[in-house]
């Protein structure tokens, strides 16, 4: 069994990963680790079996969900891990990523950063992945298929440092207004499930700032001040960003 994994948000990452495992040919489950009850499904792979998981990149690392990863337990099984970043830097979440595989019992034979939108800018990776990236990306997927039909399960060498970037979560929601109809929207989509479901208020301390509910909600009655981030990280990082792919 060939599977698809992501968390996805905003649909940046899903995408991204969406055109690797198409290009990789072959039919895949799609398991999407944005919905909290899928989560809480375990799914145990076989050394015949294929995994390809994709996450975003907050701060340098993975989201700050604990139970992201918890639902798979690998035998031996081959994994391709992907780090999904909004055109700064992926920084240590795709060796942390790769090191939280592993650890579930899967050969990590290949990984890729690449280049999505950033969830708080509509500037920094707009419109990627594209064409080039596509280019890219089927490349590299012709190079995997290659090692996984030489039955080569060898550990690329994934950069990043141990102990990993230090990065708090920072504790901060967003907030509906008095356009919200109280439709509950908002609840069910949440990853983390940080929003009441009675007063549609978010818990700062559980929210990831994934956007998700902004995003989502169908009055667009949801939104978090990131103005001051937004403008700094244009100010630095609007430059195409390269993707990255080790083997």
């Amino acid at each position: 069994m060939n599977v698809l994994s992501y968390f996805s948000p905003t649909g940046g990452t899903k995408r991204a990963v969406s055109m690797f495992a198409e290009a990789m040919g072959g039919a895949f489950t799609n398991v999407d680790l944005t919905n909290y009850e899928v989560r809480q499904q375990p799914i145990s792979l076989t050394p015949s079996d294929l995994l390809i998981v994709g996450v975003p990149v907050y701060g340098g690392r993975l989201p700050a969900v604990d139970d992201l990863l918890d639902c798979f337990a690998g035998d031996h099984t081959p994994c391709i891990v992907c780090s999904c970043f909004g055109n700064r830097d992926f920084d240590d979440a795709l060796l942390e990523l790769s090191d939280e595989m592993i650890a579930r019992g899967f050969e990590v034979i290949a990984g890729c950063a690449l280049v999505i939108p950033h969830v708080y800018s509509d500037r920094l990776g707009a419109f990627r992945p594209d064409e080039a990236d596509q280019a890219e990306i089927t490349a590299f997927a012709e190079q995997v298929r290659a090692k996984l039909s030489a039955n080569d399960h060898t550990l690329p060498h994934i950069p990043g440092n141990r102990p990993y970037k230090e990065w708090n979560k920072p504790e901060r929601a967003p907030q509906h207004d008095e356009s919200c109809t109280s439709c509950g929207a908002c609840a069910v989509v949440c990853p983390v499930r940080a929003i009441d479901k009675v007063t549609f208020a978010a818990d700062p301390t559980r929210c990831i700032q994934c956007m998700r509910c902004v995003r989502q909600c169908p009055e667009h009655a949801r939104a978090l001040d990131m103005s001051a981030i937004k403008e700094r990280l244009e100010s630095l990082f609007l430059r195409r960003a390269d993707n990255t792919f080790f083997l």
